[in-house]
């Protein structure tokens, strides 16, 4: 992905296993994950110090509410999202960190 280093999981729960072995720049969270679902694994990032400060980009098909833990995303995006765009908000965001 444009120069970037990325890791890939298909659940929220190996995203949590992996974020406590490695801390990266910024995390892209599909709402719609297995077993731990985004929100959940959010709010999971959200109660450790370590991981609190990573900046999390939201991508989803779902309306967002807005007691949910997304309050922390920098940026939601909506589905279906052009990969061009993608790529140009983590640019933004892992540029700034």
């Amino acid at each position: 992905m444009s120069g970037f280093d990325a890791a890939h999981v298909m659940d929220g729960m190996s995203a949590l296993r992996l974020l406590e072995e490695e801390v990266p720049d910024l995390i892209v969270v599909d709402m719609h994950l297995p077993v731990l679902n985004g929100d959940e694994l959010l709010r999971e990032i959200a109660a450790h110090a370590d991981l609190r400060h990573i900046p999390a980009i939201v991508v989803t098909g779902s309306d967002i509410q807005p007691d949910m833990a997304v309050e922390q995303a920098k940026q939601i995006l909506r589905k279906p999202c052009p990969p061009d765009r993608l790529v140009s908000v983590v640019e933004r965001y892992v540029r700034a960190a």
